[in-house]
């Protein structure tokens, strides 16, 4: 590991907006969140750039970043800092241990942004939008809480369409979808939140002549 790298997971560490939890005393997002602030996440957040550019649009909100490489969240977190934004915090874990970190019912929105699709066969269980990670949010999220996608791989959208679409809980619970937009850019109905946000990756695939998908699908409790 480069010295660089070793750096940033201390200076991670030691910064007031970041949580590790194998490394420090238990903390919670009531902690985290002391305004108690409508919460929204942002899974495999990489550097965190989707979460601060939504924490300087929404103030009234508090966003959560949350990947398991704290080096590379480290530029969020330090953008955030920087910035004096009180209202974006970061979470290093793995998505499937979130359960541990995050209460029941507590979180209004998540956002999926670029994430790896996980195209090689087999891996499929990997993909954030499978069932078991359906699954995890289900108990997260607040009842109508919101799940949103963007991505550029069309695999990965077509997939997330299906299994949230079949998704059902023990209990009937499921997520209903509410928009489906398969060009971003060229759609007018895009809500401005998609356009106006742009992380370096989104830039850089614009740049390519990706197309950018998303979909919107709200948590049914019964």
């Amino acid at each position: 590991m480069s010295r660089n790298k070793l750096t940033k997971f201390a200076e991670f560490l030691a910064f007031p907006n970041t949580y590790t939890p194998w490394e420090e005393e238990k903390s919670t997002l009531e902690q985290w969140n002391p305004k108690h602030l409508p919460v929204t996440m942002e899974l495999a957040a990489g550097t965190g750039a989707y979460t601060v550019a939504l924490a300087r649009t929404y103030p009234e909100r508090f966003f959560l970043g949350v990947d398991i490489k704290g080096a590379r969240m480290w530029t969020g977190a330090r953008a955030a800092l920087d910035a004096q934004l009180d209202n974006a915090f970061f979470l290093r874990s793995h998505i499937e241990r979130l359960e541990e970190n995050i209460p029941q019912a507590s979180v209004e929105e998540i956002w999926i942004t670029f994430a790896d699709p996980f195209l090689a066969e087999g891996s499929a269980k990997k993909r954030l939008t499978s069932e078991r990670f359906l699954g995890i949010y289900s108990r997260v999220l607040k009842q109508g809480g919101l799940l949103h996608l963007k991505t550029d791989s069309t695999p990965l959208f077509t997939y997330s369409l299906e299994t949230i679409r079949s998704w059902r809980g023990e209990k009937g619970e499921h997520f209903l979808l509410e928009n489906v937009l398969h060009d971003v850019y060229a759609d007018p109905t895009s809500p401005e939140i998609l356009t106006s946000i742009q992380t370096t990756y989104e830039k850089s695939h614009l740049a390519e002549g990706r197309t950018i998908q998303y979909l919107r699908a709200r948590f049914v409790a019964l």
